[in-house]
């Protein structure tokens, strides 16, 4: 091998530093790193060479100068990227998108704004009021009847972990998955006001936008299809059983499990097949090549915590399961380790289902109501430490983030009283008196959903009030966050909200924001 080639491939693999901002997740940051050496291989281009008197090729300092200007300036981009998503998460920017399936047309998905219902400008209609709703605190008027009636739901979603592809669950036993497309009805910018009574925190409204300023008397146009990508489904089933869950395995695979104990495996324009386990599939999740899936009936029999390999095929059969409490109902995992709860234990297991620890995080008079793991921050994490936290939620309100640390007698938790502290992480979160349905987050930032559809925003490290809130999403029930994309239902049942905060490249002086091209 010459001494070029060598050269080249030990630059590819240079790792660029990971000085980023918080509010990035160790995914992202990952996925950041890959794209930036494939970025590198693809636009430095064509190096400069001669050829040496014993027909080798040199490589001179003007191509090495070259060259590392080419690495840092791609460096110094995604750092900016990274600060830019940071800043965009901690203060409340970012832009809006999103579809809903017709069920007068099953076959196509709308952007909004085009084609929302049977009649396009009808639905445009009832989304503007819907956001002029949520801009001026309006969430209790009666809606206009527009004669259409949504009385299918999204149960559950889930993006893939390149943000191309979503996969939906709904109440009615079908499922889809649908290409990420950039159609849109308006953008979303976080206007700072301080609110009362919700913990003194800063909440963000909708707002319209159109090219040259915002306008309260006129309506945003409905943006050219010429311009745009549309959601498209690529592929979809349906079946007689509420979906109950949906993971991503990998590209544009996903697996959804249902009431009566189905697992179907669906990718782009094919349903691959569907295992039967006779318990109803109360969640899935994927990690580091294995599904994990837990089923269960209730009515006195235990549940079951299985463990299926990757690929999957109708003739698989759990590499691994064991017996759980009958009221085992939350499934959580990173990537050593599977959290499960019932309404007031956590039991944490290794990735063979051996019993690490368990603990109860709240008062014995609430009940856990959703989970949701962390892993810890990559760029932080020396070799000898685990910083795994798990959260959760109750039908209280209470939000509590616990560590899990590895102890020279096994596993435990911290924090053991509310008024001791983690390291780096906070413990407590201020949030309302409605249940906590739905938990997502990373090491830098937690995302919660109430009861009564309110979205709250929480530094991880801080804790305390949240940092903000979007409201009108008073049907929002579920979402999922990969990167700098966040999806969730709300506003109406049948609508997908794509929240981008990667999109707005914000000056924060005087109000302004800048839109990239």
């Amino acid at each position: 091998m010459s001494a070029t080639i060598i050269l080249l491939l030990a630059l590819l693999h240079f790792s660029p530093s990971h000085s980023f901002v918080p509010l990035i997740s160790p995914h992202n940051v990952r996925q950041q790193t890959a794209s930036s050496r494939i970025r590198i291989a693809r636009n430095f281009g064509p190096l400069s060479s001669s050829s040496s008197s014993d027909g080798g090729d040199s490589f001179n300092n003007s191509d090495m100068k070259s060259l590392m200007s080419r690495i840092s300036n791609v460096r110094d981009d995604e750092e900016r990227l990274s600060r830019r998503i940071s800043r965009n998460f901690l203060e409340g920017y970012w832009t809006v998108r999103g579809f809903m399936i017709t069920d007068s047309v099953p076959s196509e998905a709308s952007g909004f704004g085009l084609g929302l219902v049977a009649d396009a400008s009808e639905g445009f209609n009832m989304m503007k009021q819907r956001i002029r709703q949520a801009a001026n605190g309006e969430f209790d008027v009666e809606e206009e009847d527009t004669g259409e009636t949504f009385d299918v739901g999204i149960s559950v979603m889930a993006l893939s972990e390149d943000n191309t592809h979503v996969a939906l669950g709904r109440t009615d036993g079908s499922a889809f998955i649908i290409s990420v497309g950039s159609e849109s009805f308006a953008s979303i910018i976080g206007k700072e006001f301080l609110s009362e009574g919700d913990n003194g925190g800063v909440k963000t409204v909708y707002r319209f936008e159109r090219e040259g300023g915002t306008s309260d008397d006129e309506d945003p146009e409905v943006p050219p299809s010429d311009k745009t990508t549309p959601f498209d489904i690529v592929a979809q089933f349906e079946n007689d059983n509420e979906i109950t869950c949906v993971a991503n395995v990998g590209g544009d695979v996903f697996v959804t499990g249902d009431c009566k104990g189905t697992i179907h495996q669906i990718r782009v324009e094919t349903v691959d097949f569907s295992l039967s386990h006779g318990e109803s599939v109360k969640a899935l999740k994927c990690v580091e090549g294995k599904i994990v899936a837990l089923c269960g009936n209730g009515e006195g029999a235990e549940s079951t915590l299985l463990i299926y390999s990757l690929p999957l095929s109708e003739a698989s059969v759990p590499e691994r399961e064991i017996k759980v409490p009958e009221d085992t109902v939350h499934l959580a995992v990173t990537s050593d380790k599977i959290f499960t709860s019932t309404s007031t234990n956590v039991a944490v297991w290794d990735t063979d289902l051996e019993s690490l620890c368990d603990f109860k995080p709240h008062d014995p008079s609430e009940s856990i109501s959703c989970l949701h793991a962390i892993e810890p921050d990559m760029a932080m994490r020396s070799d000898d430490s685990d910083e795994t936290c798990v959260v959760t939620g109750t039908n209280k309100g209470s939000l509590l983030q616990h560590q899990i640390l590895k102890t020279p007698k096994g596993y435990a938790h911290w924090p053991l009283m509310k008024n001791q502290r983690m390291k780096r992480k906070a413990h407590t979160f201020k949030t309302s008196e409605f249940p906590i349905v739905d938990i997502k987050g990373d090491w830098s930032k937690i995302i919660s959903v109430d009861e009564d559809g309110t979205v709250r925003f929480f530094s991880a490290n801080k804790g305390g009030d949240c940092l903000y809130t979007m409201d009108g999403l008073d049907e929002c029930s579920c979402l999922d966050l990969k990167g700098d994309l966040m999806v969730s239902n709300g506003m109406e049942k049948g609508f997908v909200c794509l929240h981008d905060f990667g999109a707005i490249d914000a000056k924060i002086e005087f109000g302004e924001v800048d839109y990239l091209d």
